[in-house]
């Protein structure tokens, strides 16, 4: 990282109406459609390339079969009713189908609004009575804990499990039942600049978190600064959850680029240094606490890795 070069990105207004990304291979238009529109059409390239593997299940998935199930997942929310800048609730580890429920999000022109899974309850009470989601996508740690609050709120919205069924909530499995539709388009955002694309809940230590707004337009500018920085990596690996602003940076740019996403299980220090010696990992990314573990954990000195 000594040789890292960041250069700046400024937007650039031009006769064409289009935004240059300065220091970035990209120049823009500014009716680009929103977020949904944009990975639409850039997943509808190269589609046997691997997007995603998520080394918990060991499910292996290219950018056609993302794009295809998010098809699938949107048209299926739509038929619940989600439309856009509806709020839609992700509250579980980060694994393959969470993925497709964020692209099925954007697709609808709705919100994602992802939870640290990690959450107390009264922290999630707090953001849920706020958000008001339309739909929540759970695991099996979170999904009992959000039916509380909703039934604590008098709240009524669509409960998704992921896995296998629980209780009264709907199974994630159950709602690919439409075909992929040739025909399908995803919501045309018109000021991507002005409309939001997530709500991410702060990680302040000192209080209760709060709720961040950000547009189509500033996620597009951040995935291309992380492209910038890391020289469009091939393959990465990171363990933040999605509430974290750069896993969902991470996420969009597997959208947007050829890079693979590799999914994490539970953290312990052998398998992270297995996972990044196995897959050739280009670039991981922890918080401290992790990295230390690391650099002190036997496993670094028993793997063959070039850190």
């Amino acid at each position: 990282m000594n040789n890292l070069k960041v250069s700046s990105l400024r937007i650039r207004s031009t006769t064409k109406s289009t935004g240059d990304l300065q220091g970035s291979k990209v120049s823009l238009a500014r009716d680009y459609g929103g977020l949904g529109k944009r990975y639409y059409n850039q997943l509808g390239q190269e589609l046997d390339r691997i997007l995603q593997v998520d080394t918990g299940t060991g499910i292996t998935e290219t950018k056609g079969s993302v794009r295809g199930r998010g098809i699938q997942l949107a048209l299926e929310m739509k038929r619940r009713g989600i439309v856009e800048t509806d709020i839609v609730l992700i509250s579980s580890r980060n694994h393959a189908d969470q993925t497709i429920v964020v692209l099925a999000t954007l697709f609808l022109g709705a919100i994602v609004a992802p939870l640290d899974p990690e959450f107390s309850y009264k922290e999630c009470l707090e953001i849920v009575k706020k958000l008001k989601p339309k739909m929540c996508f759970c695991d099996t740690r979170t999904i009992s804990q959000m039916e509380r609050i909703f039934l604590n709120l008098n709240f009524t919205s669509d409960m998704v499990h992921f896995g296998t069924e629980n209780g009264g909530s709907i199974p994630f499995s159950k709602l690919f039942i439409h075909k992929e539709e040739d025909y399908f388009q995803p919501v045309f955002i018109e000021n991507p600049r002005l409309s939001v694309a997530f709500i991410l809940p702060t990680q302040g230590t000192c209080c209760d978190p709060k709720l961040i707004c950000l547009s189509h337009h500033n996620i597009f500018v951040q995935t291309m600064i992380f492209l910038d920085i890391f020289n469009y990596p091939e393959k990465s690996l990171i363990f933040f959850p999605l509430s974290w602003i750069l896993q969902t940076v991470l996420t969009c740019v597997s959208f947007e680029a050829q890079i693979t996403r590799i999914l994490p299980a539970t953290f312990t220090e052998r398998s992270v240094c297995k996972i990044i010696h196995d897959f050739a990992i280009g670039h991981a990314i922890f918080g401290t606490d992790y990295a230390i573990r690391i650099i002190g954990n036997v496993a670094l000195k028993v793997t063959n890795l070039c850190l």
